[in-house]
């Protein structure tokens, strides 16, 4: 039986038409690579399966692979499925909130050792360690939500603290009366039948005086900054209707200690006031007045004084009188242009009694009118 011409010769070395033309070829070839790719993927699958084990019970994967094998510490803990590593979280609120802290600690310090708060303030701070006990409970009842991943609250115990030293600080300057910086302050007796009564301040320091309405005599307060004036110390020589009072330093006062005193006389009565201070801040502009004498550096205001009384008046003094007021200036001052001249000063026109004002050798007053 002959061949036929169609079906190829094998000896011929023709392709047959049915076979895989060049392109098909490639085509096949980029199949068998892709296969090849495939199962290399396999293979290596297979190879990471054999050193993990397949629990049937829970479908939980565990590895075979020791810390030795793997190259980790015989401590390490194994990392769970799932568990990615999270990068660890830092706020800005703790930092801010103990530099904050730390700031006013410095101020503080700062304050009292250059004298300008009174060392009293570190008793009053110290004097509120129960609030401190508080913050320490507050902020330990906190510790578990800050292992669990809190970092804010980490600024709870800085910002508790800061709240803590303001507080004090501002009832140190407040003078509330429950603190120990208040325990030097004194208070004279009741006014009750008093009409007329004599205080005589006597200070190394800066002298406060104001008329105040108030059921005590007088009172003397601490002023709330530094200096070496000692706390004040009363003799008083008390009767029913004219009291005297002296006022002066103790000797050794210990922490309370200030730049002066603020002292507050009754409305209710005449007083007759012997200031000497190295700068006072006198006004008596609500008050009655009998003698006075002032001396020191700074201002003395002046309401009612009575007829015939005498002021004297020694440093670098700016008195404020009333105006109409009938007035003989002894000495040299610096007085309104309308005042008249005498042989021995100035004086004004008026009808009534006058009251004289003597001003000491060297002493540099100047007088003014309201």
């Amino acid at each position: 039986m002959s061949d036929s011409p169609d079906d190829p010769d094998e000896g011929s070395g023709e392709a047959s038409d049915d076979l895989p033309q060049p392109a098909d070829a490639i085509d096949a070839s980029d199949g068998v690579d892709e296969v090849t790719s495939e199962a290399s993927e396999l293979l290596a699958d297979d190879e990471i399966a054999d050193g993990l084990q397949a629990d049937e019970a829970t479908g939980e994967v565990t590895t075979e692979s020791t810390a030795e094998e793997v190259g980790l510490p015989d401590d390490a803990e194994p990392v769970l499925p799932g568990e990615a590593a999270q990068p660890k979280v830092i706020s800005i609120w703790p930092i801010w909130a103990w530099t904050m802290v730390g700031v006013v600690l410095v101020v503080i310090g700062l304050g009292v050792g250059a004298g300008v708060l009174s060392k009293t303030l570190l008793l009053d701070v110290i004097s509120f360690w129960p609030a401190f006990v508080v913050i320490a409970l507050i902020f330990a009842a906190l510790i578990p939500r800050l292992r669990k991943g809190a970092p804010r609250l980490s600024a709870v115990l800085p910002l508790l603290l800061l709240t803590y030293l303001g507080v004090t600080v501002a009832l140190h300057i407040a003078r509330w009366d429950e603190l120990p910086s208040t325990a030097a302050d004194i208070s004279g007796p009741l006014v009750e039948a008093v009409t007329d009564a004599r205080i005589e301040l006597d200070l190394p320091g800066e002298l406060v005086v104001r008329p105040a309405n108030q059921a005590e005599l007088y009172k003397v307060l601490m002023l709330n900054r530094g200096g070496s004036t000692g706390a004040p110390t009363a003799l008083e020589i008390v009767n029913d209707t004219d009291p005297s009072i002296s006022i002066s330093p103790r000797e050794d006062s210990g922490w309370f200690q200030s730049v002066g005193w603020t002292v507050k006389l009754s409305l209710s009565v005449t007083w007759e006031v012997e200031a000497n201070a190295d700068l006072i801040d006198i006004d008596l502009a609500s008050v009655s007045v009998g003698d006075l004498r002032a001396a020191g550096d700074g201002v003395l205001v002046l309401g009612f004084v009575r007829p015939g009384s005498t002021i004297e008046l020694d440093g670098r003094i700016d008195l404020v009188v009333r105006e109409g007021d009938r007035i003989d200036v002894v000495g040299s001052a610096d007085v309104p242009s309308d005042w008249t001249t005498t042989g021995v000063g100035r004086s004004t026109a008026g009808p009534a009694d006058p009251y004289t004002i003597i001003v000491g050798d060297g002493a540099i007053v100047t007088i003014t009118e309201r």
